[in-house]
């Protein structure tokens, strides 16, 4: 699927990214930077190829897509940085269990996001951190109830706080089903 992306200035200056994909975010970056130091009257460099993303510097992909398993599972989703994920299993191995069924994500990938990567809500968790609402939206929301828990755990979350995240990411999710079979609500 082709999903090229447009950089548009307005007359005021206001420079817009619109469309692309993940895939291509670097070469996106690198055109919006240079937009916008054309609105300023400047011209540098763009330096983000001199920038690695969390958990590359090192990163040996064909080793850890050869290891097989759990360590090829973790080290393409969180390259160098999916020790601190191994260390929460070691810490706690009943964390191991998938959190959405069918989908490789753990438990303890729920406890690293928000430990790690700011998550704060069941949405955050399984739409983003995890892109389960994506590949599984169905039973994505049949583990919120669950993500809520380990959030509450991990967070100090209140019981009316993940009440209102689960009965919300479900409703939503319902929603989005709804719509694409055609349903009445």
């Amino acid at each position: 699927m082709k999903r090229k992306h447009e950089i548009r200035t307005d007359p005021d200056g206001l420079v817009t990214v619109v469309g692309g994909k993940l895939t291509t975010s670097r070469h996106m970056a690198e055109q919006t930077i240079d937009a916008a130091q054309s609105v300023l009257g400047k011209r540098r460099r763009c330096t983000t190829k001199n920038a690695y993303l969390l958990g590359s510097a090192g990163y040996d992909p064909e080793a850890v897509t050869a290891s097989g398993g759990l360590a090829s599972h973790l080290g393409e989703r969180y390259g160098n940085e999916a020790r601190f994920v191994t260390e929460i299993l070691g810490a706690d191995p009943s964390l191991g269990k998938p959190i959405v069924t069918g989908l490789p994500y753990l438990e303890a990938e729920v406890v690293y996001s928000a430990r790690h990567e700011m998550a704060r809500s069941v949405d955050d968790v399984l739409s983003r951190r995890t892109r389960a609402r994506l590949m599984a939206r169905d039973a994505s929301a049949a583990a919120a109830p669950r993500v809520g828990q380990l959030l509450q755990a991990e967070l100090g979350l209140s019981d009316a706080v993940v009440t209102a995240q689960v009965a919300a990411y479900q409703t939503a999710t319902a929603h989005e089903r709804a719509i694409l079979m055609g349903e009445n609500e």
